[in-house]
């Protein structure tokens, strides 16, 4: 997802793709595995809906910083050589290392917003076995699970990819110095460039 979703201007190479995916999954696993086991502690013993918020805040801590990782890690070729730039008329004017920071850092960030709905199926959850409403029937608690994890689905990806704009923005203060001197058709001095975040 994350390498479908990113800038495409910058090249990667078979080699570039597969470094990158050893390292963003690694990592991913590494630290999903140690936050698990860092709260399991705190955990044990819970049961019922207790368990169900507790899981869910591991959850939430081990998803998000592993998305973040993996969207950093994964992208990490357009780090290195840039992305394109365009000026305020649309026009190509090269690679930048900044805008592949601000990009790959915001399309990273992201990954923490698309954890936060994880919390919505262990408060409805919750509530509903608060008020002593949960079945007893298989089926039907199974079914009630399975629509609480389709509502958080249905909010959670807009709501991350939504979180900051596809195209974004960066000053002329904020670029390499051989962006800061350019001037547009008419001859004024390019304040600003855009470029293409990725999802």
């Amino acid at each position: 997802m994350n390498y479908g979703n990113r800038n495409a201007t910058s090249l990667y190479t078979t080699e570039d793709i597969l470094k990158s995916y050893a390292v963003a999954v690694g990592s991913s696993i590494v630290v999903a595995l140690t936050i698990r086991k860092a709260l399991s502690r705190w955990t044990h013993g819970l049961t019922g809906s207790k368990l169900i918020v507790a899981n869910s805040i591991s959850s939430f801590f081990a998803c998000a910083t592993a998305g973040y990782l993996n969207a950093h890690f994964m992208r990490k070729t357009e780090l290195e050589r840039g992305i394109d730039i365009l000026d305020d008329e649309g026009h190509h004017r090269g690679k930048s290392k900044v805008a592949a920071h601000k990009a790959v850092a915001q399309t990273a960030n992201s990954r923490f917003f698309l954890a936060i709905p994880i919390f919505i199926p262990p408060a409805i959850l919750y509530s509903i076995e608060r008020m002593h409403l949960m079945p007893k029937n298989f089926f039907l608690r199974t079914s009630i699970e399975i629509l609480c994890i389709c509502f958080e689905l249905y909010f959670a990806v807009p709501f991350a990819i939504g979180a900051y704009p596809q195209i974004g923005k960066v000053t002329v203060d904020e670029v390499e110095e051989e962006f800061k001197h350019l001037k547009n058709s008419k001859g004024d001095p390019i304040r600003e460039f855009i470029f293409n975040k990725g999802l």
